[in-house]
């Protein structure tokens, strides 16, 4: 078993600043040296959050996104 919020304050993958706000995380080279797995904002399997197709559409409309792209 994972325990999502301890995965996401991981110094070890977030720095030892892990909470400090620092969108500069989720830059797409900064993001993709990160390791596999260390993000799961919305959960995993089974008991994986029922709301995040709603919370994509809603982000990428915001952004000015075409939410069918993701």
């Amino acid at each position: 078993m994972v325990l999502v919020p301890m995965l996401h304050r991981d110094t070890k993958v977030w720095g030892n600043d892990v909470e400090a706000f620092r969108p500069e995380r989720f830059e797409p080279d900064t993001f993709a040296a990160m390791p596999p797995n260390s993000w799961k904002p919305f959960g995993i399997g089974q008991r994986a959050c029922i709301g995040r197709p709603f919370a994509m559409q809603d982000g990428a409309a915001a952004a000015g996104d075409d939410a069918a792209a993701l």
